[in-house]
C-alpha cells in the first residue's frame, strides 16, 4: 500500500523559501530534535496523527490522531 506521511513547521525570520528549507531539514536531521508527528494518509483518504515519541516523553497516547 501507499501512504502519504507529511510533517509540517513554521521557519521564521528567514530570508528565503530556500533558507526556510534549509532550516526544517536540519531541524528533522538533529539527533536532538522532537519533530517526530507525522499526518499519515491511507490509500482510502484518511488521516491520522503519528507521534513517534513515547507517551512518557510527552508524544501523544497510541492510536489518538
Amino acid at each position: 500500500m501507499d501512504y502519504r506521511v507529511t510533517w509540517e513547521i513554521d521557519i521564521e525570520e528567514v530570508e528565503s523559501a530556500l533558507a526556510a528549507a534549509l532550516e526544517a531539514h536540519r531541524i528533522m536531521l538533529d539527533p536532538a530534535s522532537i519533530t517526530t508527528v507525522f499526518a499519515v494518509t491511507s490509500p482510502a483518504g484518511t488521516t491520522e496523527l503519528i507521534d513517534l515519541l513515547p507517551e512518557e516523553a510527552g508524544g501523544l497516547p497510541s492510536g489518538d490522531g
